[in-house]
């Protein structure tokens, strides 16, 4: 398993809530998080009902939810919720005072009325100098899901360094600008790989943002494809969120950043639909443009993410 991590919502006497199985350091599912309050327009109520909705928690948050009763042998106490601050998983030490060791890695804690959300490293029961949990980060969110945080972020890159203004540019306009770059660079092909377009299927513009058609074709002899893989679920990709179509010049600088990275990979590097489902699973949705980043650092954070992924 990968970093795990519970997600609980604040009650009077303590929180409850749900695990997620991997990707749960702050990095990623702190993020994902902070996404998704943006996303939902500062409706935590709304936000808390996605996040447990999955009776037994998310495998990866917040696509893929584990099968029923995979927590079962794990969790001492029939749900729900799933976990509370309590449970032995949570603690460490179970009702005969063993010590667990398979718990959590981090406890993400909201709090709807205060409409703040904390990072919590839970105590070490290996170590007795650190008996409690250990405050991490809190990020207050306001009436439409923008985080602040009590301590600045370290550096630009910082996951904690979001943006706080997404532009005013027209979503429809922007995405027809983009949709024309696609059409002029797609198909994308090398020796082994091809990316193209979906025939018969559109992409469209919905709440959540530009919808693409996309998928990928690998050949090891670099004939006839030998298979063909999709870069998102039904073939749809989420090219860019909905609040990115505000800055058409970020936007463009991304995708013209990301394509031709992998123009220049394509020919020695992308051997395999796997490459090019990883690819994208690195690159897109663009998740730096929630990064308070100079045009420049945006274009380089770009190129050495999808470099990095093929070294």
């Amino acid at each position: 398993m990968g970093t795990c991590a519970s997600i609980g919502v604040r009650r009077e006497d303590g929180w409850e809530g749900t695990l997620v199985g991997y990707d749960g350091d702050p990095e990623s599912l702190g993020s994902r998080l902070l996404d998704l309050a943006l996303d939902l327009d500062g409706d935590l109520a709304a936000l808390w009902k996605l996040v447990s909705a999955p009776v037994d928690g998310w495998r990866v948050a917040f696509r893929e939810p584990y099968e029923s009763g995979f927590w079962a042998e794990s969790i001492e106490r029939h749900g729900p919720p799933l976990v509370r601050h309590d449970d032995a998983i949570i603690t460490g030490r179970g009702l005969d005072g063993e010590l667990r060791l398979d718990g959590p890695a981090y406890w993400y804690v909201l709090d709807i009325g205060r409409r703040t959300l904390e990072i919590y490293e839970p105590p070490n029961v290996l170590d007795a100098s650190r008996p409690h949990p250990t405050l991490l980060h809190c990020a207050r969110l306001d009436a439409h899901g923008f985080a602040s945080f009590d301590h600045p972020a370290e550096s630009a890159l910082d996951w904690r360094n979001r943006r706080k203004n997404y532009g005013r540019d027209d979503s429809a306009s922007s995405a027809r600008r983009l949709l024309a770059v696609l059409d002029r660079r797609i198909p994308l092909q090398g020796d082994h790989f091809a990316l193209f377009s979906v025939n018969g299927r559109s992409p469209s513009l919905t709440p959540a943002g530009l919808m693409v058609p996309l998928q990928a074709w690998a050949s090891s002899a670099g004939g006839l494809p030998d298979r063909v893989e999709a870069i998102a679920e039904h073939d749809q990709l989420l090219l860019f969120r909905r609040r990115f179509l505000g800055d058409l010049e970020r936007c463009e600088l991304a995708l013209d950043a990301a394509l031709t990275t992998i123009e220049r990979l394509a020919p020695t590097k992308l051997a395999s639909c796997e490459d090019c489902v990883t690819l994208f699973e690195q690159l897109f949705p663009f998740d730096l443009l929630e990064l308070e980043l100079s045009l420049d650092a945006l274009r380089d954070a770009i190129e050495q993410r999808v470099s990095f992924a093929f070294e």
